[in-house]
């Protein structure tokens, strides 16, 4: 009994000892992925105006790593990693536009509303590894690599930005959907990434001005100046004829429903009053009974899943 149990020692310490291995070769991997820059100070004029605005920019399925070829689709649409740099840089000339011609000053606050599948992963579904310019390692540091310094860059705008983020289907590190912890996801790491790298480009002040929040479960409540928003990445949806207006519907209703019965009795009688839903690709402001949702469109445009099987091309 006693050269069995020391058997079966050594063999939970090898195990352990590989284990350790594989974590630490997959860390040094990343590692060697992170470029490195000198920490920056960047600051804003101070405005002695009140705040009685803030932005908000609504960031959902990048889908960073998928690869739509111009050929294979007709002209019909075309994505990379080249085009997702591209579409980044109109981004930010587009906020700091948008900033200087009707904020000025008195827009002190940047929020983002992170709505998930910001890589694209490689194996949720079968062949995917055939339609990603970048491996999921690559998408999960290169990518947030690049917004960080888009962050970094716009704290010249702005006294403060934050993010918050909940997560999407192609985080996901199964093929088939699985019961998982929530943070077992590749949108979360992606987050994570881009949390640390925005931290390690600003000094120790600037870094107080950045903050990332991360939702604990599928939903997130979000209160801005009175406001409620509930954001939510919208894979549990179900569509009709392909088309999700019920189906949102439905799940608006029902979740006002659900957080009214949970939320403390000082909170009102308005549970939210924006529901933030991405998933669909479609951008679309709709208006309810229960109130309004908006849906956020995506960053790859139409694939040939969405343009041959859907005849669909999302925006």
């Amino acid at each position: 009994r006693v050269q069995a149990e020391l058997r079966e020692l050594r063999r939970v310490k090898r195990s352990k000892l590989d284990s350790d291995v594989w974590t630490k070769t997959v860390i040094s991997a990343i590692e060697e992925q992170l470029p490195h820059l000198a920490p920056t100070t960047r600051r804003p004029e101070p405005s002695p105006e009140p705040v009685t605005a803030e932005h908000f920019l609504v960031l959902s399925d990048l889908q960073l790593g998928s690869h739509v070829d111009v050929s294979e689709m007709g002209g019909l649409s075309v994505y990379s990693w080249e085009v997702f740099l591209d579409r980044l840089r109109r981004l930010e000339a587009e906020i700091v536009a948008i900033k200087q011609a009707h904020g000025g000053r008195a827009i002190r606050r940047l929020n983002i509303l992170g709505l998930g599948d910001y890589a694209d992963g490689q194996s949720i579904f079968r062949g995917q590894p055939f339609e990603i310019d970048r491996h999921v390692v690559q998408q999960n540091t290169e990518g947030p690599w690049e917004i960080s310094q888009m962050l970094v860059r716009l704290l010249a705008e702005y006294d403060s930005i934050v993010m918050y983020t909940v997560y999407g289907n192609h985080g996901r590190l199964t093929e088939r959907r699985e019961a998982a912890p929530t943070h077992a996801s590749w949108d979360f790491i992606f987050v994570k990434f881009l949390e640390n790298m925005t931290s390690l480009s600003l000094d120790k002040q600037d870094r107080r001005r950045v903050q990332f929040v991360f939702a604990d479960s599928w939903w997130l409540l979000v209160e801005r100046l009175g406001c409620r928003l509930l954001l939510l990445h919208g894979e549990d949806i179900r569509s009709s004829l392909s088309i999700p207006y019920y189906g949102m519907e439905r799940t608006r209703q029902r979740m006002t429903n659900l957080l009214q019965q949970h939320l403390p009795p000082n909170s009102g009688p308005i549970t939210f009053d924006v529901m933030c839903t991405g998933h669909f690709h479609t951008p679309a402001f709709i208006s309810t009974a229960s109130g309004p949702i908006l849906m956020s469109g995506c960053w790859p445009g139409a694939s040939k899943f969405s343009a041959k099987t859907m005849q669909a091309a999302p925006a």
